[in-house]
């Protein structure tokens, strides 16, 4: 007979969540030096310096406020991480800028096949946010640039692509110092990004992605749905990473979208989207607003924390990796999830 598959797993995060990673030996070794490569190469990319194993915590959230902005995100680590004692490959950042005015969020999936992707999805989210942001400031002082899908636009995402690009290259270069065979796409990893900003006439959002997960907005009326065009690779089950050809083609993965007076966006990756979004649902605005409907509480009971994000255990965590955890039979890959409230009473 075969054992229930959620007995399985409860156990499994009941007794090991919160167990760090096992690295062995001869492991940790080279990894000590890889990471010593880097850090001794620093260029102020505004990436965090890794420590000896290159580890990330295994769960983390934070929540932010700004005027009628209410931001918030949580990651985890899934249970087959769990299960084989391995770190946590997803990474995620979002920031106010412009005096509070305007918002940047990144979300990064590391490919599950890439020994060093956990620092790929770090390299994206922090190069990216800080391309974003940099993007941001320039876009509102353009009198056309936010009239719609402008070129000026389309050319800043795609020179912010090539950035992460460039980082991660950069970085593969340093390590190889220590281990030549190392290639960049030990680091692969996938970009989902999100820019709203204030215009004369009322907000506007600007998304790209670059491989599996998904963008949507919530409760905003004509303008609810899916806000992105998950892509896979030449291969079944394989997605499309940031290093991958056509990954800077904002072009096709520019989204322009006039936003109403309330809305929720919400960007994850695909330990989210794919057990609760089913394929071909993801265009129907009702998924979306009941989504929406089922983070609103769960938002606000997240502690403030502007200046840092939190480390959680599993005994003591907030309501977002709570809800991160929810047991969904066959899905076991790590949990992200950005969302950002406007006016949402």
């Amino acid at each position: 007979c075969n054992m229930d598959p959620e007995l399985r797993w409860k156990e499994i995060e009941r007794d090991q969540s919160d167990n760090e990673p096992v690295v062995a030996e001869e492991d940790g070794f080279s990894l000590a030096k890889m990471a010593e490569a880097l850090r001794s190469a620093a260029n102020g990319s505004g990436v965090r310096n890794p420590d000896a194993v290159f580890s990330k915590p295994n769960r983390v959230s934070r929540r932010q406020k700004s005027g009628d902005f209410d931001l918030a995100y949580a990651s985890i680590r899934g249970r087959s991480h769990i299960r084989s004692g391995s770190f946590r490959e997803d990474d995620v950042e979002a920031r106010f800028f412009l005096d509070g005015k305007a918002v940047a969020i990144v979300v990064s999936d590391g490919a599950g096949s890439a020994p060093l992707s956990r620092r790929g999805s770090c390299v994206v989210t922090a190069v990216g946010i800080k391309c974003l942001i940099e993007l941001g400031q320039k876009l509102v002082v353009e009198p056309e640039a936010l009239n719609g899908r402008s070129q000026f636009a389309v050319d800043g995402f795609a020179a912010a692509v090539q950035s992460i690009r460039s980082q991660i290259e950069f970085e593969a270069d340093c390590i190889k110092e220590q281990r030549p065979a190392f290639l960049a796409k030990e680091m692969y990893a996938t970009f989902l990004a999100a820019l709203v900003l204030p215009t004369a006439s009322g907000y506007v959002l600007l998304t790209y992605s670059a491989g599996d997960g998904a963008i949507g907005l919530g409760l905003a009326g004509d303008a609810s749905g899916i806000k992105c065009a998950p892509d896979h690779g030449q291969s079944a089950g394989q997605t499309l990473f940031i290093l991958n050809k056509g990954a800077d083609d904002a072009e096709k993965r520019l989204i322009f979208t006039k936003l109403p007076e309330s809305y929720a966006l919400l960007l994850m990756s695909d330990g989210v989207s794919d057990p609760r979004i089913q394929h071909g649902e993801e265009l129907k605005p009702d998924i979306w607003n009941q989504l929406t409907d089922e983070l609103k509480p769960l938002v606000r009971q997240e502690p403030l924390n502007h200046d840092a994000e939190r480390v959680e255990t599993y005994k003591e965590r907030g309501a977002l990796c709570e809800w991160l955890d929810s047991y969904e039979k066959g899905h076991h890959d790590d949990r992200t999830i950005a969302v950002l409230f406007h006016k949402l009473s």
